[in-house]
């Protein structure tokens, strides 16, 4: 685990956001208010689990040493990407980009200046992974294939009476070989969890709308109409939180959609560097004849092919979230009517 501090963030992010509302109820309720020692202490715990939160998230030098003793070992970099040392909420909101945006903004970058790629990036180990799911799937279906032809070489022998069946015809089944689950095997962890900031995006989303209807109410209860009505009106609090709360919304919904999109970037990064390895690897075994002979296949596969896989992990995603999104709607239009 490249950073130890990102439990440790979690936690003092839900105990800040927990105590918030116990804090403004043992102020509300204590006759005496902020000049009684309870209140008092809740709020300092609040605001030091705050300023924690806040003094975690700054960058610590030399975050190499923060690596685990017997953690996995990211390959010596000229010019590392911080992406592995980073916490969860640097990835979330792209702050580890931040050191090279600087840079970017007081001289013109230079090749050197950019970051390598990300380890799990990498075309070699993803093709090593690959090709290992590719040989144990070639040789299952081989076993399955002589298993099959030996029985019914058995059932054939046995119907006909003839003991000189051909036992070799094994040998002429072609094993089927499925890639599109090898290469969701490679790319499918990565791939999965984008369906998590999907989720959220959608949510944060979707929750505007009755944010605003309620913001419109608590406005509305100022109205003369109102009043003319005898409607109280209601708590001033009420209604900044209300836009505390449409605020934070329109932020996650913006920074788990850039998760999302970033998430499904590099499963389709993979996916288009296993299949462009693997078909460059086979091209190599050709003789000079087939591969003058199959060449515009070769190109075919490595271009257009390639962009059909990729996307499919820009578009399963999408299916699956509209069909929640017009639910949703429909739910929602339903609640108005």
């Amino acid at each position: 685990m490249p950073n130890p501090s990102s439990s440790l963030l979690i936690f003092w992010l839900l105990t800040t956001l927990f105590s918030i509302f116990p804090t403004r109820s043992w102020i509300q309720i204590t006759p005496d208010g902020l000049s009684a020692t309870l209140p008092i202490l809740k709020l300092v715990f609040t605001i030091t689990s705050a300023i924690t939160f806040i003094l975690e998230n700054i960058p610590k030098p030399g975050y190499k040493s923060l690596t685990r003793p017997g953690s996995a070992n990211v390959p010596e970099q000229p010019n590392p990407s911080p992406e592995p040392y980073t916490n969860y909420f640097k990835r979330i909101t792209f702050f580890w980009l931040l050191p090279l945006l600087r840079l970017g903004k007081s001289r013109t970058l230079r090749m050197d200046d950019l970051y390598n790629l990300n380890p799990k990036l990498l075309s070699y180990p993803l093709y090593l992974t690959t090709k290992a799911k590719l040989d144990a799937n070639e040789a299952i279906a081989l076993e399955k294939a002589a298993q099959h032809s030996a029985t019914a070489a058995a059932q054939k022998a046995k119907e006909a009476g003839d003991t000189d069946t051909d036992t070799n015809s094994s040998r002429r089944v072609t094993p089927k070989i499925n890639l599109a689950g090898t290469i969701f095997h490679t790319v499918g962890y990565t791939f999965m969890t984008a369906a998590i900031p999907r989720i959220l995006y959608v949510c944060f989303y979707y929750v505007r709308p009755i944010l605003f209807s309620e913001l419109v109410r608590f406005v509305s209860s100022y109205s003369p109409s109102s009043k003319a009505r005898g409607v109280e009106p209601m708590t001033p609090w009420i209604g900044f939180g209300y836009l505390i709360a449409v605020v934070a919304a329109s932020i996650l919904s913006s920074l788990f959609d850039g998760q999302f999109q970033y998430i499904n970037y590099n499963a389709g990064l993979k996916a288009r560097s296993v299949v462009v390895t693997l078909v460059y690897r086979k091209s190599l075994r050709l003789s000079s004849t087939n591969k003058q002979e199959g060449m515009g296949s070769i190109v075919n596969h490595m271009s257009t092919d390639v962009d059909k896989v990729v996307a499919f992990f820009d578009i399963i995603h999408l299916l699956w979230s509209a069909a929640v999104e017009v639910v949703i709607t429909i739910a929602m239009l339903y609640r108005e009517v």
